[in-house]
C-alpha cells in the first residue's frame, strides 16, 4: 500500500509539473496596425507688415510705395506657401482714410495694387490673380499700391494722411 501512495504521489507531481510547464508557457502574439489618411490641397498666406506710400519724387500727381519711384514709399511682403499649387490674387486699392477717400472722389482718379516676385518691384507677379506653384516651399510676394489724381493730365496730391487698403489671398488649386 505504501508503494501505492507512493506511485500515486509520483505520477501527481509530475501532473502537477507538467500542467504548470505548459501553463507557464507564453506564445507571442502580433497585431499589424494602419494609419490611413487624406491630405487635400492647402495653401497658407502670412502678412509681414504694412507698407508705406508717398508722393512720387517724379510725379507729384501719383502716390506709391514702389522705393524706386518715391524715397517715402516702401512695399511690403506676405509669404505664401501651398503643398501643391494655388491661386494668388490682389484685390482693387480700397481708399480707407478721409483724405484717401476724398481723393478717390475726384474724376481723375484712379488706384491700383500689384504683386511682384522681387523687392525692386521689376517681375510682376499679377494686378489681378495668377496661379504660383510653391510646393511647400514658402514664396515671399511683394505688394505694391498706387493711386493717381489724373485730372487735367494730373493734379497734385493735396497735403493729408493717405490710407489704403488691399488684400491678397491665395486659394489651393
Amino acid at each position: 500500500m505504501r508503494k501505492l501512495i507512493r506511485n500515486s504521489l509520483i505520477v501527481s507531481a509530475v501532473a502537477v509539473a507538467s500542467a504548470t510547464a505548459s501553463v507557464g508557457k507564453v506564445h507571442a502574439q502580433t497585431a499589424d496596425i494602419d494609419f490611413n489618411g487624406t491630405v487635400g490641397k492647402t495653401c497658407s498666406i502670412t502678412k509681414n507688415g504694412d507698407g508705406k506710400i508717398g508722393v512720387s519724387d517724379n510725379n507729384d500727381s501719383i502716390l506709391t510705395s514702389r522705393p524706386d519711384e518715391s524715397s517715402q514709399g516702401s512695399l511690403t511682403t506676405v509669404t505664401v506657401n501651398c503643398n501643391g499649387s494655388g491661386v494668388i490674387s490682389v484685390s482693387p486699392l480700397t481708399p480707407v482714410s478721409t483724405d484717401a477717400i476724398a481723393l478717390s472722389q475726384k474724376s481723375g482718379y484712379y488706384a491700383g495694387a500689384e504683386l511682384y516676385n522681387d523687392a525692386n518691384a521689376a517681375s510682376l507677379l499679377t494686378t489681378t490673380s495668377t496661379t504660383i506653384n510653391p510646393n511647400g516651399t514658402p514664396k515671399e510676394v511683394y505688394v505694391h499700391a498706387f493711386a493717381r489724381d489724373n485730372t487735367n493730365g494730373g493734379t497734385t496730391i493735396p497735403t493729408g494722411t493717405y490710407s489704403f487698403r488691399t488684400k491678397v489671398s491665395v486659394t489651393p488649386q
